[in-house]
This record gives structure tokens, sequence and C-alpha cells, in this order.
């Protein structure tokens, strides 16, 4: 379907979306300072570290010599102490594992933040010449002229390219007319990798294996996935990622439901995760039920939503129907729709695909098979490399949009990929989801980057004396809730640490009561829908000065009705380890006798801090230790039959 070009009705399927008239290399060294570099995941996404090497920032300068004996603990030794911020960095022994000592560290509650010493790398953008140049600003929109659109108004590529450009093992599967061959063999030099083109099936069945005898497909293959840092041509969109060369339109751009239905099973079958399908048609049963196959199995399926300028053609009508279907939108270099593109209620997202009419600068650029293909005959687009136009050239932007979440994200169902790709889209047109731009324009950055360190965080008290947050959010469309840390530092010196969870940019602290006395530390991260996150910020505190409750058992009494927990709940002492005392807090659902014991290493008893029936909410108590010696002991708590016990450590 070239729209107003091609007349043939064979075109109806294809879809064609044609209109009438820096990131980093993979470091290259193995080692830095000396040390390996390794890779794993790193909360939610793939990084690169110093083999041994973990950074700490305190929570505040009281918490050093806690920290600094937990190092000890470790077999670990500073190669920087903690300085005038509270940022050190510490060295494991050998093969001690890195991501999971810092994730352990973390939880620590004189600690703020505890990582991996990631490897970072220079921010050159690729050094393929046709997107350095400027020719692919849907990639990187500057104003550049040609085409003199305007600045930003792309999918923030590079940016992006910064987390991932695509797993190497991940396999996108294309179902077009095929790829650039000669003699048998890749011929493209941008298409040309046997490891990363895998030639697939031809259910168009012309005798041609996939060879490409139009161009549509070879256009749509290098805008996903093209080889990329290679100082050829151009950059796709998520270069690392294998393609999956399926054929399913012939020399004129047609092919039948048949084709596609046969092209998405074997797919799927193959392990495929995403397909591109830049093709359109009526509503059919046949389609429908490969939409379903690939649903069941978890395979993302992104459909262009057609040239017509009118409703949404089929595959990605179904988006409304089927949440691993992702229909795609057009727009032109200043962000607004392209008058071609089908609109609708089922429009998910769009993505830059040229103006239209003429093919030229103001459209995208992309590869082309190096021999003469229908397109180079009847629309005089340039061998090699040329212009196209289309919800055709709109669609494997997101596709490898699609590819990349899931490199950082793997777990991710489709549904959950396609809302990760809405919410961080750069919202056009009407304010939020409108069925023109759907939910935006896609934004790669946005989608795969962990959220910005919210702002401007304040603390008040309201009439009731309840502490009231207030931050501002990060520019980031896409974040999900915030984590909230509250941090109590009661009268024996201790801290106790909880958590909450909000959607909103104030909250208003309930879980608390105003007896007794103690400060209050507050910070604030923000959280994605990829389930990455931001540090957090820098805490504000408050002080209470209400006098000190007791039940009469020697224990202080800090009870609050809406805090009153739902099982028993022994909180880690706080500090631990420590000096000279250390403070226990338990909570009860219902008035009870309880029994707390202390015992050394050997499990002699040392002393028992309480046995008497308490009553109902939260209750804390001191253990002092000048009279015992170093060493480690254990707390154990005994209520209605049952044990609990949390180790304590001793540091004179």
């Amino acid at each position: 379907m070239c729209a107003n070009r091609l007349k043939s009705p064979l075109c109806s399927l294809l879809c064609f979306m044609l209109l009438a008239a820096m990131a980093s290399t993979a470091n290259a060294q193995e080692t830095i300072g000396g040390k390996a570099i390794l890779q794993g995941t790193w909360q939610g996404r793939q990084i690169e570290y110093v083999e041994g090497e973990i950074a700490i920032i305190l929570e505040s300068e009281m918490g050093t010599s806690a920290v600094q004996t937990l190092v000890q603990e470790y077999d670990a030794t500073f190669l920087q102490n903690f300085d005038g911020q509270g940022w050190g960095l510490i060295e494991l022994p050998e093969e001690a594992d890195v991501l999971e000592i810092a994730e352990e560290l973390a939880e620590d509650e004189n600690i703020r933040s505890a990582e991996p010493n990631m490897v970072i790398h220079t921010m050159d953008d690729t050094n393929d010449p046709y997107y350095t140049d400027g020719h692919q600003w849907a990639l990187k929109n500057t104003g550049q002229s040609p085409p003199g659109g305007t600045s930003d108004a792309d999918i923030d590529a590079p940016e992006a390219w910064h987390y991932t450009m695509g797993g190497t093992s991940d396999t996108i599967a294309i179902l077009d007319t095929g790829i650039p061959m000669q003699n048998n063999s890749l011929s493209h030099p941008d298409l040309d990798a046997s490891s990363k083109f895998i030639l697939g099936p031809d259910y168009v069945g012309d005798g041609n294996s996939v060879k490409d005898n139009n161009g549509h497909g070879t256009h749509v293959t290098g805008i996903a996935s093209a080889e990329t840092n290679n100082s050829t041509g151009i950059s796709g969109v998520a270069g690392n990622c294998k393609i999956l060369v399926i054929q399913v339109f012939n020399y004129y751009g047609s092919g039948t439901w048949s084709y596609f239905y046969n092209g998405v099973v074997y797919a799927v079958n193959h392990g495929v995760k995403v397909i591109n399908f830049s093709g359109s048609g009526g509503s059919s049963s046949t389609a429908e039920l490969a939409v379903e196959y690939a649903d069941d199995h978890d395979v993302i399926l992104v459909a262009a939503a057609g040239n017509y300028g009118s409703y949404v053609r089929w595959p990605a009508a179904y988006s409304s129907d089927y949440s691993n279907v992702i229909a795609v939108g057009a727009t032109d270099a200043d962000d607004n729709i392209a008058s071609y593109s089908d609109v609708g209620p089922e429009i998910n997202v769009v993505a830059p695909g040229g103006y239209g009419g003429t093919f030229d600068s103001d459209d995208i650029y992309s590869t082309m098979p190096n021999y003469t293909v229908y397109l180079n005959i009847y629309y005089g687009v340039s061998q090699n490399y040329g212009y196209l136009a289309g919800t055709s050239m709109a669609t494997p932007h997101v596709t490898g949009l699609a590819a990349m979440v899931l490199d950082i994200c793997p777990s991710k169902t489709p549904a959950q990929v396609r809302e990760i790709i809405e919410k961080s889209a750069d919202d056009l047109g009407p304010t939020g989801f409108d069925t023109t731009y759907g939910y935006g324009r896609i934004n790669e950055f946005y989608a795969v980057a962990p959220p910005d360190v919210p702002t401007n965080l304040s603390l008040t008290r309201n009439g009731n004396d309840n502490p009231v947050l207030d931050w501002d959010a990060p520019a980031a469309p896409d974040v999900k809730n915030y984590r909230i840390k509250r941090r109590m530092q009661g009268f024996g010196g201790g801290f106790t640490t909880t958590y909450f969870t909000t959607t909103s940019t104030t909250w208003t602290d309930t879980d608390i009561s105003t007896y007794g006395t103690y400060w209050i530390y507050y910070s604030v991260r923000a959280e994605d829908y990829t389930d990455q996150y931001s540090s957090y910020t820098s805490e504000v505190s408050t002080r209470f000065d209400g006098g000190i409750g007791s039940d009469g058992s020697g224990a202080q009494i800090a009870l609050n009705p809406t805090s009153i927990p739902e099982e028993f709940t022994l909180d880690a002492p706080a500090p631990n380890p420590f000096n000279a005392s250390t403070t226990v807090r338990f909570g009860l659902p219902a008035t009870g006798n309880v029994r707390l014991d202390i015992y050394d290493i050997s499990g002699r008893h040392v002393t028992t801090l309480l046995d008497k029936e308490c009553s109902i909410g939260w209750h804390t108590i001191s253990w002092n230790a000048q009279e015992v010696a170093s060493g480690t002991y254990f707390l154990l708590a005994r209520m209605g039959g049952q044990v609990w016990n949390r180790k304590l450590t001793v540091i004179k």
C-alpha cells in the first residue's frame, strides 16, 4: 500500500507505509586499574563493574564507626576512607560476590547507598557516517537542515544507548519482503553479518530464499537493527540485536494472511520475543489466531497502523483486545502526526515515520538493497541507502525499543513492556492518551534509563503535628511510585528504619506517635515501571519532644492505633554492632506476655530484658552492654509458644 501512489489492490496487505510524491561500545579492555571488569544485573539493569569494589555512602557521620566494623566482617579493606560527604570505597577479598554483598550492605540502617563500583565510558555517538552527518533525524533531531525539523522531535536514541542497544543474544523477527542477498549470501555492508542476520523461511515461495526484490524489508530491517558502530552507513535502533528474516511479501509488496500466520508461528516457535510487522490488511480470523498464538507465548507484536489517514488496520487494530500488540502511528520531523497515519483508539504510541510525499530528507533514511529492486524502478528510491516514509518506518523504531526494554528487564510480560513504552512516551496532542498520538511519541531514554532523584524535598508539620513531605518529581514521565525511607532515632541512640510507598509527590506520616523524644529522618527515591529506581534524596529531619511513655515494665512505649502490627514483629536492634547500648523494638497485634533474653555465643544466659504482659502496639527497650565483653550475642523473644531471635555484636 503505497497510499496515494500504488494502484495495485495487492498492496492492501503490505501497508507499505510509503507516501506518494553515543553510544558507548563495550570496553575493549578486560581490566581497569589492574582489575577485571565484570558484568551483572544491578537494580534490574545490566552493568559493568570493577571486580571486588563497592562504593558506600553513609546515612550520617554518626554511623561511621558501625559501618567500619561491618566492613571488617566481610574481610574488606578501605581503598578510600569516608570523606566529608560520607562516601567511601572498599575492596573485598578475591572471589567475593560483589553484587550480593552490596545488596546486604545497602540494608544496613547506617548506610544510605551501597553499590558496585560501576564502569563508565565516554559518551560518543555511533561512528556510522549517515548517523553522524544528520541523515537519521529520527534518532537524533537537532533541527538540522535538511530536513529543518524541530529540535528533540526524535526518540532520544543516543541517550538510551548509554544503557542498552539491545542484547546480543536477543532476536527480533521481521516479517517483510526479505533482506539483500546475492549469490545466496548476505550482500549489504550494513546487513551482512551471518551471525546477526538469521535467514528464516520464505512463505512467498518465489524461489529466491528470503532475498529482497522489493526493498521494503531491507529498509525496515536497517531501522530496527542495522550493524552499528561499524563506520558504515546507518545506525540501528537496537543495533546489538539479532534479526530473524521471514519473507511474507513478494516483489510487489503483497502477501496473504496465511503467510503472516505461518511467519508468526515460526517466529514464536523459534524463541523470538519481539515481532515486527510493517504491514496491514482487513480483519481476519487467520490474522487474529496468529496474534493469539503470539500472546499465549508472551511474544510482542509491533504492528503498523496503516497509511490511509483514517481508521487503524489489522493486526494493529487488535491492540484493544490483545495486550501483546503495539499499534504504531507515524510523526514527522516536527512531532506532528503524519497526514497519512491511520488514527483511532487502538493507537498505543507514535514514532518517526517521515513527512511523506516525495521521498526526501524529511523522511526516514535506511538501508536499501545493493542491486535493482521494485522500489528503485517504480519509486525512484536510491540503491544501498534511501528515504521512505510511512507507518512501516515508524514501526521498527518501536520494535527496537521493545527489544531494548526486554534487555533491561527480561522478565517483563508483553503487557508490561507495552506499558513501559506508553508511560515513557513524550505526550503529544491533548494531555494524556488521545486517539491521534496514543500515549505519545516514544522516548527510548525514558523507557530504559532509571529515573532521576526527586528534588526539593521539604518537611513541615501539619495541625495534628504529623510530618508532611513535599518534593518535585523527576523529568521522566514514567515514574510509577516513590519509596520513602523513615529513620527514627530514639532515646537509646539507635535507629529504626521503616519504608512507605506513595504515588503522590506529597505524603503525610500518619504512622507515628507524638509520644516520646526522638529525631525522625526522611529521604525519598523514585521508582519506574522497569523496576529501576533513583538514589535517595538527602535527608530532612524533625524532632519530637513529648516525653517518654512507659507501660510500667521498664519498656518504653510509643503506641499508635493506626500502626498496630498484624503479627508479632521483632525489629533488628539498633545500632548493631554497638559499643555501650542498643535498642530493641517489638510490636504486638494483641495484649500478651513477652519475654526477652540475651544469650552469649556459647548459649549461656546473660540477662532477661523483659518478662511481662505487654499491651497492644509498639514497644522499645534498651540493653546496656557495658558489663559484658566484646563478642556475638543473641536476643531471643518469646510470645505464645513461639520464639524469634536476632544476632547482636558488641564491640569495645
